[in-house]
């Protein structure tokens, strides 16, 4: 029992030092990428970026739904900074975790479940609210909403 537990011991080691190396790649690479990601990031925490502006004009809102949407849009992106931020602490405390001897397994295990149950969280957000955009829309532009959507699956693979 002690082999098998050393063994998930050294699994969950080695993954956590693979996950450093690729965020601190992901961190320190240079140029437009990186640029890109703190622009995002902002946004993300401060504004809603502008492409709901587009989504709303292709579906074609009339002007009651558009100041519906533009609250919908508001709310969901504070809320989904609110959740980034937390993920984010969750992330960087479960590195911290990699620092000391010698590694409580059960604290690493919990600390990875809290960020899943974060990521869940952030997921569910999302769905909702294009569900609840998808709930403004009248028949003939829930249409163009439901064309729009399937072309997001290739944006957010």
């Amino acid at each position: 029992m002690e082999k098998k537990n050393n063994i998930l011991l050294i699994s969950l080691i080695v993954m956590v030092v693979i996950n450093i190396v690729t965020i601190s790649s992901i961190w320190l690479r240079p140029g437009k990428e990186r640029i890109e990601d703190v622009r995002i990031e902002r946004v993300i925490l401060n504004d809603p970026p502008p492409g709901g502006d587009r989504l709303a004009e292709m579906i074609g809102f009339r002007r009651e739904q558009a100041e519906k949407f533009e609250e919908l849009k508001r709310a969901h992106h504070r809320e989904a900074g609110r959740i980034l931020h937390e993920l984010k602490q969750k992330k960087q405390d479960l590195i911290l975790k990699v620092t000391k001897e010698p590694a409580n397994h059960e604290e690493v295990i919990k600390s990875a479940e809290e960020i899943g149950t974060k990521q869940k969280e952030l997921e569910l957000l999302t769905f909702n609210h294009f569900k609840d955009i998808r709930e403004l829309c009248d028949e003939g532009q829930k249409k163009r909403f439901d064309e729009v959507i399937v072309d997001l699956r290739e944006v957010i693979r």
